[in-house]
């Protein structure tokens, strides 16, 4: 079994670094309604909502009554962890003999809601359709990664269908509805990561390639599985979030992303670190309020390791400073941190 690990919510502007394989990558900063038809009451989506990376836990026998739900009998529908939203569904759906996501009449049928989430603990993984409108130009601003960041719909040009040229960590330099500078935002994905991959730029503000991603990943092993689906067998590394241009994972034959072959991989160039992309932004005022709580938490649990006044202190710091940056030294120890 893969060793995971969690990188807690900070924020480290200086260079790329991993983000969470399995848990939170950054909140929502703007509010929805995700629709769930007959299967009972919409649910309102606030801001500070929680976005998560792109894989499942895996579903066992303790998931049964979600699965008899997508129409499996007991014992079927069984995924491993480590796999991305839309291929565990299909997955499910091949064991099962059912479709997915499928419509019964007013009854949307799916691991994920309409708009990209799902659980009572509500947290988004995919589309954040809900929350940006399909008119205009650039999509507008749905989140922020937890390196402060922000995260944008899935086009670059609305209306002229135009989507966005992005690295491994699904970011891209540009101006955004909120900066007529060119900045570093990520995109919404319509396959995995979905959003994050890992937190980038590269530390000259080169965009990041699928090897540049795989190495800040111990999960990116090249130790494959083999997954069934209505479509055919897949290879598959587990827990792995960066995928080439053609949707793998495995890290064999790596197809590079189209920005690639563009000067745009470049970046601004030069040896100039981003500062906080956020301030000064006219993005939502709500940007980092909602890290008040993650702050504290992040600094209680770095206390255990890194000497309880360290984990004080920053816990006191992040919860007064919301534009607080932490160093990037102190992401890596982080990463340390094994479930």
């Amino acid at each position: 079994m893969k060793s995971l690990f969690l990188v807690a919510g900070a924020t480290c502007v200086a260079g790329q670094y991993a983000a969470a394989t399995l848990g939170n990558i950054g909140l929502t900063t703007v509010a929805g309604v995700e629709v769930y038809g007959d299967l009972g009451s919409n649910v309102d989506l606030p801001i500070g909502t929680n976005i998560v990376g792109p894989f499942e836990a895996g579903f066992s026998s303790m998931q049964d009554f979600i699965l008899a739900g997508l129409g499996c009998e007991t014992g079927k529908g069984y995924v491993a962890g480590g796999i991305d939203t839309n291929t565990a569904e299909q997955m499910v759906a091949k064991d099962c003999g059912v479709t997915l996501p499928r419509w019964e009449g007013n009854t949307f049928v799916s691991l994920i809601g309409t708009c990209g989430g799902h659980t009572r603990d509500y947290h988004f993984h995919e589309k954040f359709s809900c929350l940006y409108s399909q008119t205009g130009a650039h999509s507008t601003q749905v989140g922020q990664g937890y390196d402060g960041k922000f995260i944008y719909g899935m086009w670059e040009h609305t209306e002229e269908k135009e989507m966005p040229m992005l690295d491994a960590c699904g970011g891209h330099w540009g101006p955004t509805p909120d900066s007529d500078e060119d900045t570093y935002h990520y995109h919404v994905q319509t396959g995995a990561p979905y959003t994050i991959g890992c937190y980038g730029p590269n530390p000259d503000n080169s965009l990041v390639t699928v090897e540049q991603c795989r190495a800040l990943y111990p999960t990116c092993d090249g130790v494959l599985s083999t997954l069934e689906t209505p479509t055919g067998s897949v290879q598959y590394d587990l827990y792995c979030p960066c995928f080439d241009a053609n949707g793998s994972n495995t890290g064999v034959d790596i197809a590079p992303l189209p920005v690639f072959s563009t000067d745009a991989a470049k970046g601004p160039g030069g040896d100039s670190v981003v500062q906080n992309p956020s301030a000064g932004s006219s993005g939502s005022s709500a940007s980092f309020g909602s890290f008040d709580k993650m702050g504290k938490d992040m600094g209680k649990d770095m206390g255990k390791d890194m000497g309880k006044d360290m984990g004080k202190d920053m816990g006191k710091d992040m919860g007064k400073d919301k534009k607080k940056i932490i160093s990037c030294a102190v992401q890596r120890k982080l990463r340390t941190n094994h479930v």
